[in-house]
């Protein structure tokens, strides 16, 4: 998906009342695509350019996520049907925990909504040819279960040692790793990582 594209979509989705359709693998393919441009312009004389054309449309990735998870919160809530076709893999287990969440706490319909529990559920919720070939490429290194996340690096990370005490890094813009739950939830709290959507988080 090109600029153009990525903002047409952004435009119909704050238009919309109800979810648009979206790939389920939308997030996987939208950060592969951009680490894919990133890699590729670095040292090229528009390299200040193409940074902040990247920039851009990291920003609509995310509004467009925030912009699907306000819409999903509502639709949960008040007991709105979703369509599921029409949502990611991370959206769907999304979904499934909320309403589960509800059910088990028997909540009543607020008026109003977190704005800072909407906030981090983003930071939880999101998911490319060019990551699942990285995931690939770690799995024997590092592998997938339930102690370890998969996540994006979005700012330069010092190596520490890891809770499962072993080294990790230093990590850099765009990689992507598996790392110890703790670890992981950690970098994504101070905006330094996002969770990757899979499959296998979905299933989780």
């Amino acid at each position: 998906m090109d600029y153009r594209s990525l903002y047409e979509l952004w435009q119909a989705e704050k238009a919309s009342l109800s979810l648009l359709e979206i790939p389920a693998d939308f997030y996987i393919s939208m950060d592969g695509k951009l680490t894919k441009l990133y890699q590729k312009t670095q040292d090229l004389e528009w390299e200040e350019l193409a940074d902040e054309i990247i920039e851009r449309m990291e920003f609509l990735r995310k509004d467009i996520a925030q912009l699907r998870l306000t819409k999903i919160l509502n639709s949960v809530i008040y007991n709105i049907p979703i369509e599921l076709d029409h949502t990611t893999w991370g959206e769907r287990r999304l979904i499934k925990e909320l309403r589960n969440s509800i059910e088990m706490l028997g909540m009543e319909k607020p008026n109003i909504l977190d704005t800072q529990e909407n906030h981090a559920i983003t930071n939880l919720q999101n998911d490319s040819d060019e990551e699942s070939s990285q995931i690939e490429e770690n799995r024997d290194a590092i592998p997938l279960s339930p102690s370890n996340l998969t996540i994006r690096i979005l700012d330069n990370v010092e190596a520490f040692i890891g809770l499962d005490m072993k080294r990790y890094g230093p990590l850099v813009r765009h990689d992507v790793v598996h790392l110890p739950v703790e670890n992981a939830k950690a970098l994504i709290s101070k905006g330094m990582a996002r969770l990757i959507e899979t499959e296998i988080e979905e299933n989780r």
